[in-house]
């Protein structure tokens, strides 16, 4: 099983849970805040910031979350949005 962790922006949350809900059986969403710099040569060093979303979920099929990725990037219309993954080994308790 592989953990994948999908980094956007918190807007149009519900659009976002209907794409994820179509694709898959479950997953979680963690909301906080996302900073990152601007470092132009011709322009001031400047620190962003917005709400984020972290969505996580946990599949083998790569390609379905990165067709919902894509799906999520045209809705927020984003410029990019990230994807993450990882090995997980799971245990039900």
């Amino acid at each position: 099983m592989k953990t994948f962790l999908i980094f956007t922006e918190d807007k149009n949350r519900e659009g976002i849970k209907t794409i994820l809900a179509e694709n898959f059986d479950g997953f979680t969403l963690l909301f906080g805040k996302g900073y990152w710099a601007s470092h132009f040569p011709l322009c001031s060093d400047t620190i962003y910031d917005e709400n984020s979303l972290v969505i996580v979920i946990l599949t083998m099929d790569r390609k379905r979350v990165i067709a919902v990725a894509e799906g999520i990037k045209a809705l927020n219309n984003q410029e990019s949005v990230m994807v993450a993954s990882f090995d997980t080994e799971m245990e039900m308790v």
